[in-house]
């Protein structure tokens, strides 16, 4: 069943979803080394007045039998819920984006390590984000990732104006924490290299704006134009999806003038720009050059490697996504905990110099 706007949905648990033994008590350690409780729990507790060989042979016994903290005791004890809530966009387009998906299945991994869950939220607050309020102040989470958030989000002033901690996936906010992809640089190289290899009409086509993503990936291209001096050979803005790429290609392709190189914002509407470009016998022979953002899918029925700005690895984006987190959960200023990585231009057989 679909998740209703605005709800939350089951916890991700650390590690994944597996069967685990039965947690086993203090009592029960206590009992198999003849020792007291208090003793165990401080030498678990990490307290220093627990002798050396008496704190091993715990932590021996403990790990032998899977011992595991009780997660509402240590609740009551730290104040934590040992949860960090990911808000998602409440927009199909989220799903496309391969990269994301894998990020978001390495970070459930990376806070596995920090012994904390990850719980999903969809976004699609209403009536004056009520909603977003009660999270914020129920103790269910100890912080917050917002996901590509769009920089006018009436939200946003409650985001930034609570005490929980929140780190921003993907928009730079000032003197808030963020993390994101910084594709400019990459479209610059992208436009460069077609340009030094004697093409002119080059076309972008990219996501109509709903994920905030889309209109920066857009400003990245007609920067990288503007350096060149050049005007775009068109540009078709759509849906998120292999047909609407192959329509939006037919479309340029229908033009007075034809584009001779056209670089994708999205590698799944850059799938359906190769299938046609492919068909039509304008791919890997020079006359129409392909640079697509992020490798198009294993799978697809392209007949050779499509040039690609190619994002970091999802599982090193996750791992440094859940330090700045475990940094902003143990009280760092948020503007301290900001980090914005480049995409590069990656190899391929798209765009060869102009025979």
């Amino acid at each position: 069943m679909a998740a209703r706007p605005g709800s939350a949905f089951n916890p991700i648990p650390a590690g994944g979803y597996r069967r685990r033994r039965p947690n086993v008590s203090l009592k029960a350690i206590a009992a198999e080394l003849g020792i007291s409780v208090t003793t165990v729990s401080r030498a678990l507790g990490g307290y220093d007045d627990v002798a050396e060989h008496t704190r091993e042979q715990i932590l021996a016994c403990a790990l032998q039998r899977g011992y595991r903290p009780n997660a509402q005791a240590r609740k009551l004890k730290t104040g934590r819920s040992n949860t960090v809530g990911l808000v998602l966009p409440f927009h199909k387009h989220v799903l496309h984006d391969a990269n994301f998906i894998n990020t978001l299945s390495g970070l459930s991994q990376a806070l596995a390590g920090q012994d904390r869950d990850l719980l999903l939220i969809t976004d699609e607050f209403h009536h004056g984000g009520s909603a977003l309020r009660n999270l914020l102040h129920s103790q269910k989470v100890d912080a917050l990732i917002v996901a590509h958030c769009q920089p006018d989000n009436q939200d946003m002033a409650i985001l930034l104006a609570g005490q929980l901690p929140v780190l921003f996936f993907g928009l730079q906010v000032d003197d808030a924490a963020w993390f994101n992809i910084d594709i400019a640089p990459a479209l610059r190289d992208a436009v460069e290299r077609l340009t030094a290899g004697g093409y002119r009409r080059i076309a972008f086509i990219g996501g109509d704006g709903a994920i905030p993503y889309h209109q920066q990936r857009l400003d990245g291209f007609l920067a990288a134009m503007r350096r060149h001096q050049l005007e775009p050979a068109g540009i078709q803005l759509c849906s998120i999806g292999r047909g609407a790429g192959f329509l939006a290609v037919q479309r340029l392709l229908a033009q007075a003038q034809t584009p001779d190189a056209i670089i994708v914002g999205s590698n799944v509407l850059g799938e359906g720009v190769a299938t046609l470009l492919q068909r039509e016998e304008r791919l890997f022979n020079g006359r129409t050059a392909l640079i697509v953002v992020d490798e198009l899918k294993e799978g697809c029925l392209i007949n050779g490697k499509v040039t690609a700005i190619v994002q970091p690895a999802p599982d090193k984006a996750a791992g440094h996504i859940a330090g700045m987190i475990a940094r902003l959960v143990d009280g760092a200023a948020p503007a301290s905990v900001q980090t914005c990585w480049p995409a590069r231009l990656g190899d391929g057989d798209t765009a060869h110099p102009r025979i």
